[in-house]
């Protein structure tokens, strides 16, 4: 479960600066309140995407080896591959991105779930 909120907390922090890198407004006014609107510029926002996005599928990685399925870190890989190309095609792939993060991750959550069940019959 600590793996999975790790891979959660990443995913939704990824999420968030696209969001900001996107102009939504209720994000830029939220950071513009609190005195951190040097964070809505892209040239800050786009070098944390990245990593985040990283960050994301490298836990996914690591959760998804550790059972010997992949499947869930290629549906992840695949999200925040589309979440960067949708930087530059189409917003609604920054969403799609992310949700597949979510997706691969919750995957992996419940193979875990179901392998660990098996091993304490």
């Amino acid at each position: 479960m600590r793996e999975f909120a790790k891979q959660l907390a990443s995913t939704v922090a990824a999420a968030f600066a696209a969001a900001c890198c996107l102009g939504v407004t209720a994000i830029v006014s939220g950071l513009t309140a609190i005195g951190a609107g040097f964070l809505i510029k892209d040239a800050i926002l786009i070098p944390l995407y990245v990593p985040l996005l990283a960050l994301s599928v490298w836990l996914l990685h690591r959760s998804a080896g550790a059972h010997d399925n992949l499947v869930a870190f290629w549906i992840g890989a695949v999200g925040a591959a589309i979440a960067l190309i949708g930087l530059r095609i189409d917003s609604l792939l920054v969403y799609a991105g992310p949700l597949m993060l979510v997706t691969g991750s919750v995957t992996d959550l419940v193979r875990a779930r179901r392998r660990s069940a098996h091993q304490g019959d």
